[in-house]
């Protein structure tokens, strides 16, 4: 019985009223949802870019400070802010032309 790097051992019953008593050991304990994805490269988006982002506006791949060589049509980005908050997976798209990197899944 497992699933991807889960087993049944990683099993966890949830009372959401320890968490709203911020209940620490069962907060620590839990599995923050990033790591899940481990298998794609990260991405920390400034300030002005992270709300650009998070509104739903494609981010060149100039934007991100890299090369359109560093970067292929269809990679999946782990997209962080500054603070290390887990924003999304993205995704480099072409867009006219040009890389772009948009929004796949959000977590924020």
């Amino acid at each position: 019985t497992k699933s991807g790097m889960f087993d049944i051992d990683n099993e966890k019953v949830v009372d959401i009223n320890d968490v709203k008593k911020g209940n620490t050991a069962l907060i620590q304990s839990l599995i923050p949802i990033d790591k899940l994805y481990p298998q794609y490269k990260s991405i920390i988006l400034p300030y002005n870019l992270e709300v650009r982002f998070k509104n739903g506006i494609f981010i060149t791949v100039n934007d991100l400070g890299m090369r359109m060589t560093d970067v292929n049509e269809d990679d999946i980005f782990r997209v962080y802010s500054t603070v290390g908050e887990f924003l999304a997976l993205g995704v480099m798209i072409n867009e006219r032309s040009r890389l772009v990197l948009k929004v796949l899944k959000s977590f924020y």
